[in-house]
């Protein structure tokens, strides 16, 4: 009996490395070999690094310039009349919430549904809950399909007014209107 308890004993262990060493493989195949569903955080944005590294940029971004809104933006580009025609119409980001929980933004004055083009594009959308809570970041190149954006609801959890906003890399920050969210 103790025999075939010993040649039990060995087969067991001799599967084991086999398990070990298939099961290595497969991580190893699952991580560097099949496709990966985009991080919630990144979604499907060109720009290299995350919510963090995004979120210090725009308080770097915010730090040295003011926030436009559509009450406040004529005090920081006056020329109203000319260039800067409707420029909070191109510029302020507005969004709604979809019947699913997520959050669509839009610039409703952009005539692109891309982030822009090489030099003056919108590199950020963020969205600050009613605590001033970052709640969503996303960084773009100017290729990047941008418009209309759709945040998930996932990340909006707990929240109960949401606002978004946009950075233009030339015309700055720019902060729409807050949209109820429960």
């Amino acid at each position: 009996c103790s025999l075939r308890g010993t040649q039990l004993q060995v087969q067991v262990l001799m599967r084991i490395p086999l398990a070990l060493l298939l099961f290595a493989t497969g991580l190893v195949g699952l991580l560097f070999f099949y496709p990966r569903a985009p991080s919630p955080w990144i979604d499907m944005s060109s720009a290299e690094g995350s919510i963090g590294t995004w979120g210090s940029e725009i308080m770097a971004i915010k730090s040295k310039t003011g926030v436009n809104t559509a009450d406040n933006w004529q005090e920081n580009w006056p020329d109203i009349d000319g260039a800067h025609k409707n420029f909070d119409k191109k510029h302020t980001p507005h969004a709604k919430v979809l019947e699913n929980g997520d959050l669509q933004i839009i610039i409703p004055g952009r005539g692109l549904s891309r982030a822009g083009v090489k030099g003056h594009y919108i590199q950020y959308l963020f969205v600050r809950d009613e605590v001033n809570r970052l709640r969503y970041a996303i960084k773009f190149n100017p290729d990047d399909e941008v418009f209309p954006w759709t945040v998930k609801a996932a990340h909006l959890k707990g929240a109960r007014t949401l606002t978004p906003y946009a950075i233009d890399v030339i015309h700055g920050i720019w902060e729409g209107p807050d949209v109820a969210y429960e």
